[in-house]
């Protein structure tokens, strides 16, 4: 999958004297250049350790295996998370055109009348919860799982 780009329409060539003159582009683009260099320099240094997370292979066995039993045990899987969190599970999975079993159903919004909305439709039984957060302590993540868990215990026992 490549992902690409198209800023012509920003320049001041194509959409006017509101647009941005070529030669400021060209030095942003110079400038974002020496950014990305110096953070591939990090990469390879193992400075920046977080940079080295995409070429991790030590974590896929696990996930693979959980993966599998989530689309074997499941026919629903609720994603909670709020902002960036959410935002980008909901992205890749639109990106990768994932459409097959189990649906997966992002819960972005804390308004418990939504999220109990959303949950009225579902076999608690056959029924997967995903939760996340980068810090684990988000007011709006843990206020979601805490209505759900509320459904699902008082759904399950």
């Amino acid at each position: 999958m490549s992902y690409r780009i198209d800023s012509n329409g920003c320049l001041a060539s194509v959409i006017g004297e509101q647009g941005l003159a070529e030669a400021t582009y060209r030095g942003m683009l110079r400038r974002a250049a020496r950014a990305c260099e110096n953070l591939a320099r990090q990469r390879t240094s193992g400075q920046m350790a977080l940079l080295q997370v995409p070429e991790w292979r030590s974590d896929l066995e696990e996930i693979e295996a959980l993966a599998t039993r989530f689309r074997e045990s499941f026919d629903q899987i609720f994603i909670l998370g709020t902002g960036g969190s959410s935002l980008s599970a909901s992205t890749i999975t639109r990106l990768a055109g994932f459409s097959s079993k189990p649906r997966l159903i992002f819960l972005e919004n804390v308004d418990p009348v939504s999220v109990s909305d959303r949950l009225a439709d579902c076999d608690p039984a056959r029924a997967g919860v995903i939760v996340i957060s980068k810090s684990g302590g988000t007011a709006e993540t843990l206020a979601q799982a805490a209505l759900v868990l509320d459904f699902f215990r008082s759904s399950l026992g």
